[in-house]
């Protein structure tokens, strides 16, 4: 009787809500035939990873069609003001792959995207600087990455490597500098090498004045050198500080020529 009396108290007052649906999460879509006028559905998707990260809401997924992509720049939104990632993921059955991105740049003076991970493609190159933050790579295939100044990125599993500097890059060297919040587990890296030492010096990973590094469950692979460098960078006051290694795996690593190996597998210059 309670239950009825209220209920028709609310209807003399007009004050019913409206039935609630069941809230369903949309998906914006990115395609190499897209276009950035699109509005991103499925039907009419666009065509760039940052016109999709600006149209997703917090926890939204991009979903990205089969293709290989050119280059991408994903820029901070400071409309979004939740932690909920953007998440962007290939299209089932899907194979993306691209050619590098970019999480802002600091050179030009461009702030990075914040609350992103991006899943289960190709990378030929990943870089992120310091404007970003709060990034994951979860499943990439890639030459090699930078984090650059970045706080709270997590890379999970996947595969960088191999790498021939100068063939295949100007720098074959997966570097965390100025970092901060840097989780790398069930990763490998694999055949980070170069024919002229000289002029193009590798290392299968390289820490620069970074804090708060965990390193877990990774394999190191013939690489050249050394498989992890440790140093201080000076210049900029960048002292590293709480790295974490552990539950990892080395082989050994290349010397000079590629064929002999060497017993230095983590190297600490400070």
């Amino acid at each position: 009787m309670l239950v009825a009396l209220a209920a028709f108290a609310l209807i003399l007052s007009g004050d019913i809500a409206p039935p609630s649906s069941a809230s369903t999460t949309r998906s914006i879509y990115v395609s190499l035939s897209g276009d950035d006028g699109n509005p991103g559905t499925a039907v009419l998707p666009v065509s760039s990873f940052n016109t999709a990260y600006r149209l997703a809401k917090p926890g939204e997924t991009v979903i990205v069609s089969d293709g290989r992509y050119p280059y991408q720049q994903l820029q901070d939104d400071p409309s979004k003001k939740t932690t909920k990632d953007v998440t962007f993921r290939p299209a089932q059955g899907a194979t993306v792959s691209i050619d590098s991105i970019d999480f802002g740049q600091d050179q030009t003076g461009i702030r990075g995207a914040k609350h992103v991970t991006i899943a289960n493609m190709s990378v030929g190159y990943l870089r992120s600087w310091s404007s970003a933050e709060d990034l994951t790579w979860r499943n990439i295939t890639g030459k090699h990455f930078d984090v650059i100044g970045t706080k709270d990125v997590t890379i999970h599993g996947g595969t960088f490597g191999p790498c021939t500097v100068p063939q295949d890059d100007p720098i074959c060297v997966p570097r965390i500098a100025g970092a901060a919040g840097v989780v790398m587990e069930g990763t490998t890296i694999r055949g980070m090498v170069s024919t002229d030492l000289a002029k193009y010096h590798v290392d299968g990973l390289f820490l620069m004045g970074s804090k708060d590094v965990q390193i877990r469950d990774t394999k190191f692979i013939g690489n050249m050198v050394t498989h992890i460098r440790i140093q201080n960078i000076a210049a900029n006051a960048w002292n590293n500080a709480d790295i974490t290694i552990q539950n990892s795996w080395f082989d050994a690593p290349l010397d000079r020529d590629g064929v002999k190996t060497r017993a230095d597998a983590i190297d600490v210059d400070n």
